[in-house]
């Protein structure tokens, strides 16, 4: 079950990631907690232990399983949000912004 704590990470830091791309870009975050950058990374590398922990403490093995793997699901569609509105930035001309949609985490 670790390899799933790994993919949780994966997915979490990806959307991290992806999130400093597009607030590069001049796009802004929605989430007023999230705003600022070392909450950002500090809840990035606290979030996928808490969802760990939680799954460890859970009785039946299935529950646990859907809790990672959808945690895991979540975070990846959060960042394939946060990449699309970058690329969307991109086409745009700089200091556009736009609203990341989904940048509330788990």
């Amino acid at each position: 079950m670790k390899w799933l704590l790994i993919a949780m990470y994966v997915a979490k830091m990806a959307d991290l990631g992806t999130t400093e791309m597009a607030l590069s870009r001049g796009g802004f975050e929605a989430n007023p907690f999230m705003q600022n950058q070392g909450f950002r990374w500090a809840y990035g590398t606290v979030a996928p232990l808490a969802v760990y922990e939680l799954g460890r403490r859970m009785k039946s093995r299935r529950a646990r399983i859907i809790t990672y793997v959808a945690a895991t699901a979540g975070w990846s569609l959060i960042a394939y949000s946060n990449y699309r509105a970058y690329s969307r930035m991109r086409e745009r001309a700089p200091g556009g912004g736009l609203r990341l949609q989904f940048s509330v985490g788990f």
